[in-house]
């Protein structure tokens, strides 16, 4: 009939819309879904922004501190490269400068040996032996009878005088005997010595040291030391600290009064510059 067909009609129709709002539901759940893993990717990528923003800020501070770092070592760069042209033009002075210098050289037994004091001096400038003159003894000192300084001095065999620039003489532990105005003013004293020297090579200047060995162990030897200092009234120059090079037997032969080949290089050395 008309009216079960009509029905059937709606039924069907009605079948279909809830059909429809199902499907529609679940597209608004689907759609409802994809918001809130929108969102919470939003959520997310604020984060690793936030996170990336921090991070690149940390980078640029460590950029930062890195050029700092640059800076600083090219500064550092600039101020070795500054010195080490300093220290060059000072070799170059001073390669100079010894080249035009001659010497004359006294000394007591000290000087025997292959390597002592005064060879390893004469080494260390790389003069030759017309411009680094030799003249030692062994118990040689000043003011002390027939070996006396200034009688090495007078017998030393020199050509211009007037070009020698300086007059090195070390001694000491042979003056142990003389008291302290003997060793200054008597025949072959210090004064003397010096007034010599200035006569028959004005153009040098006169170097006085005075090695010490056993300062301690022997009442003499302060004295003797002190002599040798007062060089300086007669215009020498006393080489200062010269008495404290060999402060230990370790650098002394089994005599304990020569040094050893230890104690000669610090002689050199120390003398030498």
């Amino acid at each position: 009939t008309k009216m079960d067909d009509l029905e059937e009609s709606v039924n069907n129709s009605i079948s279909s819309f809830d059909t429809r709002l199902t499907q529609t539901e679940e597209k608004v759940e689907s759609y409802n879904n994809r918001i809130t893993t929108l969102e919470s990717d939003n959520v997310t990528n604020k984060t690793n922004i936030s996170n990336n923003t921090n991070s690149i800020s940390t980078i640029e501070g460590q950029i930062n501190t890195i050029n700092t770092e640059i800076e600083s070592l090219d500064s550092r760069v600039e101020s070795n490269e500054n010195s080490i042209s300093t220290i060059n033009e000072n070799l170059t002075n001073l390669s100079n400068l010894v080249k035009n210098r001659r010497f004359i050289v006294i000394g007591d037994s000290y000087c025997d040996g292959t390597n002592s004091w005064i060879k390893s001096m004469q080494k260390y400038l790389n003069l030759n032996d017309n411009d680094f003159v030799k003249s030692y003894m062994g118990g040689a000192g000043f003011a002390h009878g027939a070996k006396n300084f200034l009688t090495l001095l007078q017998e030393a065999s020199v050509s211009n005088p007037n070009t020698i620039t300086d007059i090195v003489v070390c001694g000491g532990a042979n003056n142990y005997s003389e008291d302290q105005d003997t060793i200054l003013n008597g025949v072959g004293g210090i004064k003397e010595f010096v007034n010599y020297a200035k006569s028959n090579y004005p153009n040098a200047t006169i170097h006085i040291g005075f090695i010490g060995v056993n300062l301690n162990n022997n009442d003499n030897m302060p004295r003797a030391m002190n002599a040798y200092k007062q060089c300086t009234i007669f215009g020498a120059r006393y080489l200062n600290n010269t008495e404290f090079i060999l402060p230990s037997y370790s650098l002394l032969q089994s005599d304990f009064i020569h040094p050893n080949e230890q104690g000669d290089y610090q002689l050199g050395f120390y003398i030498t510059n």
